[in-house]
Parts: structure tokens; C-alpha cells; sequence
């Protein structure tokens, strides 16, 4: 039987991937953040599915317009 997990509610997803967050920053991101940037450069960046908003903090660090 499979299981599904309301990820609307902000506590099901924070218990269910909060372990995949932990020890991690904006700072993390750089790299992502200039892949992304190589490959479209300006802005903004849009981060669909963001989690916890590494990737647009990142940018936003970085004097990006950015959305997640």
C-alpha cells in the first residue's frame, strides 16, 4: 500500500525533509546559483519546489531578483 504525505502542511514536510537541511546554508548554493547563471544569465530566478529557500537566498546575496 502506498503512502502519501499531505506536503501542503507545512509540518508534514518539515518532519518528512528537515534531516536533508540540517547543517546547510545559502551558502551551499553558489555553485547551483552559477550553473543556473551560466546557463541564463539576469534575472529574476524563479525556484519552483525552493524547500527552504537556500537557492533564492543564495541570489538574493548576490543582488539577484529571485522567487521561490
Amino acid at each position: 500500500m502506498a503512502v502519501t504525505l499531505e506536503f501542503a502542511d507545512l509540518a508534514v514536510w518539515w518532519r518528512e525533509y528537515a534531516s536533508a537541511y540540517a547543517g546547510r546554508s545559502w551558502m551551499d548554493y553558489r555553485g547551483l546559483l552559477a550553473e543556473a547563471i551560466r546557463h541564463a544569465p539576469g534575472g529574476p530566478l524563479l525556484d519552483v519546489g525552493c524547500g527552504y529557500g537556500f537557492l533564492v537566498e543564495c541570489a538574493r546575496q548576490f543582488g539577484m531578483e529571485a522567487v521561490g
